[in-house]
Formats: C-alpha cells, structure tokens, sequence
C-alpha cells in the first residue's frame, strides 16, 4: 500500500543528510572507525552511513587507515542510489570534501533533494596544533625528513586552509546547508560523545571502540626511529614484499609507524616544539587570517595561537635525553620486522618466483 501524501512528508521532514567533512587531521579516521563498527546502533537510530570502499575498509578495522572516502565516490550513481533511496536519515564522511566545498563546488546538488535538510559537520583546529600533526603525518610517510622548525618555514599551507574555512562557511551559507563547526583542540567532551550530539543521537547510543586513538602520533623515540629510517632509505624506490610491489616509504611506514600506532594506539604521543623564533614568525603570519575568520566562527570553536606549540623537547636524542623504548614498544617492533621477513619469504613472492623462475630456464 503506498503512503498517504501527508505520511510521505511526515516521512521525508524527519530525513536529514549528514556530511563531515574534516578538515585534515582533526579525527576523522576516529569517527569514521566508529561510524563503521556502529553501523546496526546508528540502524536502530534511524541513521545509515552507507558503504563505499572506504568505509568498508574502516570496518575490516584498519584503525591506521579510518574509512575516508573520497569525493569521487559522491559522482557514482550507485552510491548515488544508495544514499538517497530508503526513509532514514544518512551520514556521509570524507575529509577531502572540505576542499572542493571550500572552492564552492556542490558535489551533493543530486543528493540534498532527497532530504528535508543538509547539515555539515566541519571539525576545524588551531593553527599550531595542525601544522604540529601534519608534519608527524608527513614524516611517518617519508614526506618531510627535517626539522619542525624547518617544515614550518617552508610551507605555508596553514594559511591557505583558512581560506579555506572561510569558504566552506559561505558555500553553507550559499546552499541553505546547516554548519556545525567544532574546534577539536578544545573539545569539552569526549569526540564519541561530540559525534552523538552532532548527529542527534541520545546519549551512549553509540559503543565505544576499545582505543581512544586512530592513527595516533608517534612518540619522541618512534619519530625519530622512523625519522632516521626514511634518510637512510633516501630516494624512495619500488621493493616487493610477498607478492605486493610498494613503495620504499610504503614499506618503511608499515614497518615502523603504522606498527607502532596499531599495536599500541593509546601510547601518548610527544609534542615537537618551535624554537623561539619561529614560533614569533609564525603566529605574526597567522594573525591577520585568523582575525577574519574567527567573527565568522561560534565562540566555542574559535581558533587560538597555544604557546605550548614553543619549546618542546628536542626529537634528536642527548645525553640528558636520550631515546628510550618500552618492552611492549620493542614486542612491537620485532613483530612487525618478523612479518616483513616473512612476506619476502612467503611461496607466491616476489623472489621466490622469481628464483623458479630462472630454475626453469636452465
């Protein structure tokens, strides 16, 4: 029997699209894990978040990887389908859709006729704060190899991003889309209990992960060990390990870092420090950008220049402070060296075929 009209928009009122969308490094690996190992709770809550590979990736439990699609998957008409068919509400989430909404490009123009109302989730974070996580991420990957001081002197990306803030607050504005915005280095409550309120879930209606981290940073003896390991490899080049052709930072990060961040995921991580100098710079660069944006911001999420950014402890090891691993920390490493050994030993590798190979030829 097909609803009546006034039961169809009774139905359709009540559906929302929800969109997080980042930005970088503010825990979206975090909520989108969760997402994905919650998926019959948010059923039961008239919430979907619907599968893409990404996010099927976050349910095979990969906490170093999270489940963040990619703005393509918004172009298939497939995904399409599945977002918009049904009665629920949807949750979507993908970090790299903070950039073409900063551009003011609608990649959900097919999708928001679906429901009665948009609300975007931004996460945001203090300048310092980020550019001191991004570079962690960028030297677990190989990316950067040299000082905090030196990779805040060379970029200047932090500047763009606020930009880049700005523009998503007026494409929300622009498209009649609700904006919540949240600063994740002063979130006054747990992000789980944060992800709840954002989606208009009652209390606990969310489990818990067992890990209060995904895709941790490193502390001051991992960084440096996976520091040290990236200049050594040098000029990054292709390896096999079993069957799998990768990348030498590939290898490298797997080996050390996503090791360590899976293995031991609530270790807390150390903090690099600017000296003094560039720490002034900095902040003198950042001001007039932030000055613009934060009238446009909730008060709460308004963004700051935290001292505690200057001064940390060096990564470089001295006699005063010299590196120090834990057991668990060594059990870590040794596991993860013994299955690289392994997958270069494993009969459908690389070598080993390759051995059979010439075997045959002689």
């Amino acid at each position: 029997m097909l609803a009546k009209p006034a039961q169809r928009d009774a139905i359709f009122n009540k559906r929302t699209l929800f969109v997080h969308i980042g930005h970088p490094k503010t825990g979206s690996s975090y909520i989108q894990v969760l997402l994905a190992a919650n998926e019959a709770s948010l059923r039961r809550n008239g919430l979907r978040f619907p599968d893409d590979p990404a996010t099927l990736r976050a349910r095979q439990a990969d906490p170093s990887r999270g489940g963040n699609g990619g703005a393509w998957v918004l172009k298939k008409k497939d995904f399409l389908e599945n977002v918009t068919s049904g009665t629920d509400s949807v949750v979507l989430s993908a970090e790299r859709l903070f950039f073409p909404f900063s551009e003011g490009e609608n990649l959900l123009a097919d999708y928001t006729p679906a429901f009665a109302r948009t609300k975007v989730l931004l996460f945001i974070r203090d300048p310092l704060d980020f550019v001191r996580s991004w570079y962690m991420q960028r030297e677990k990957r190989g990316d950067f190899i040299d000082t905090f001081d030196d990779f805040v002197v060379e970029n200047d990306f932090f500047a763009d991003h606020l930009g880049r803030i700005e523009g998503v607050i007026n494409f929300c504005a622009q498209n009649g889309f609700e904006l919540a915005v949240r600063n994740y280095s002063r979130l006054e409550a747990p992000l789980d209990d944060v992800i709840e309120d954002l989606l208009e879930l009652p209390n606990q209606a969310l489990q818990r992960l067992p890990v209060k981290k995904v895709n941790r940073g490193l502390t001051r003896s991992e960084f440096y060990l996976q520091q040290r390991l990236n200049s050594e490899l040098g000029e990054n080049f292709d390896i096999f390990l079993g069957g799998r052709k990768m990348k030498s930072r590939d290898a490298a990060y797997q080996l050390v870092s996503k090791a360590f961040c899976v293995g031991l995921p609530d270790l807390e991580a150390d903090q690099p420090g600017l000296s003094a100098g560039v720490h002034e710079e900095f902040c003198q660069r950042m001001n007039a950008g932030i000055a613009r944006l934060n009238p446009l911001l909730p008060e709460g999420a308004r963004l700051d220049l935290l001292e505690a950014s200057r001064g940390a402890a060096p990564v470089a090891p001295t006699p005063e402070n010299p590196l120090v691993f834990s057991q668990a920390q060594v059990d870590v490493l040794a596991r993860s060296m013994a299955e690289v050994l392994r997958g270069c030993a494993r009969p459908e590798g690389f070598w080993p075929r390759l051995r059979a190979a010439l075997a045959r030829t002689r």
